[in-house]
């Protein structure tokens, strides 16, 4: 590619019958309007849950409140929210599909997430047994239903809101 030509993942959105040069710049201000909304409202329901005291820790303590259990939640979710924010500034601007914002054309591929999604997990389980063995009960091992539920769909659904955002909106025209 030379210098004077534009990648077509850039250019794609201008493909689209209604596009017009506003509408990525509307999606982004209603999208991060809604965002700030919906975390409020998670902020609602952590603090429902899990009490005052755990909100304060988190709104207030620091990066080394976000290493706790319910620290990863709170901030796996807040970019979570991030997904339905840009689906609904999308639908409101009527800008473009919403599968266009994904730099994947071939849609969701099952066996890759499988992959991605096995491997790391059973060495998570390797590094847990061996430090259970060498440290007994005083290690850092806590396997717990939450945690492989987080695994198993939160952190996808984060890094796809990082994908249609980072990628599908602000990289592109």
């Amino acid at each position: 590619m030379t210098g004077k030509e534009i990648s077509e993942y850039i250019t794609f959105p201008k493909t689209f019958e209604k596009y017009r040069w506003y509408k990525p710049i509307l999606v982004f201000i209603i999208g991060a309007i809604i965002f700030l909304i919906l975390n409020l409202l998670l902020i609602a329901v952590f603090y429902a849950i899990c009490g005052e005291n755990i909100m304060v820790q988190l709104l207030h303590g620091g990066y080394e409140v976000m290493n706790s259990e319910i620290g990863e939640i709170y901030s796996h979710l807040g970019v979570v929210i991030m997904l339905p924010s840009l689906y609904l500034a999308n639908k409101i601007v009527k800008d473009r599909p919403f599968s266009s914002y994904s730099s994947s054309r071939g849609g969701w591929n099952t066996q890759l997430y499988l992959k991605a999604f096995i491997i790391p997990f059973i060495l998570f389980l390797v590094v847990g047994i061996i430090e259970s063995v060498i440290l007994g009960n005083g290690g850092n091992y806590h396997f717990t239903i939450l945690f492989f539920i987080i695994l198993l769909i939160v952190v996808p659904l984060q890094c796809i809101a990082e994908e249609y955002v980072f990628r599908g909106l602000l990289s592109k025209p």
